[in-house]
C-alpha cells in the first residue's frame, strides 16, 4: 500500500487498485494515460479491449472509492506541476471536478495542466 503521508488510507487504496489493474492489463503498475484508461473502463467506453474483463471487481471498488472520495488518482510529472508533492510513484489525488476537466486532454494526447489548490487533501 502507498504510505505517502499526503494520501489518506482510502486514496492509497484507490491508487493501489488502479496500479493492480495496470499490472494485470498493461504489465506495469502505472504508465502514462493509465488513469484515463481505467476511467474509460468505469464509464463503459473500453469494453472489448480487455481492461474491463481483467479486473471487474477491482474496477467496481475503484468506482466506489472514487465516489466516496469525490476524486481520482493521476500520474503526472512533478516538474510539470511544481509546488505539489506527489507520492514516490509520481501520483496525485485530484478532486473529481478537476479530473473531469482534465480527462479530455488525454484523448488528445496532451499532458494535463492542473491547478492543485485542493489536491492531496486528506479526506
Amino acid at each position: 500500500m502507498i504510505t505517502e503521508p499526503n494520501f489518506s488510507p482510502k486514496q492509497s487504496e484507490l491508487a493501489d487498485l488502479m496500479g493492480d489493474i495496470g499490472e494485470a492489463y498493461n504489465c506495469g503498475r502505472w504508465v502514462y494515460g493509465h488513469e484515463y484508461n481505467v476511467w474509460q473502463a468505469l464509464e463503459g467506453k473500453r469494453l472489448g479491449d480487455g481492461i474491463a474483463d481483467v479486473a471487474k471487481e477491482e474496477l467496481e471498488r475503484c468506482r466506489v472509492l472514487s465516489k466516496e472520495l469525490n476524486g481520482w488518482v493521476i500520474l503526472l510529472d512533478s516538474d510539470f506541476n511544481p509546488g505539489v508533492k506527489p507520492t514516490d510513484e509520481g501520483l496525485y489525488f485530484v478532486p473529481m471536478d478537476q479530473w473531469l476537466e482534465m480527462a479530455p486532454t488525454y484523448e488528445c494526447g496532451r499532458l494535463p495542466k492542473i491547478v492543485f489548490a485542493t489536491a492531496n487533501k486528506k479526506e
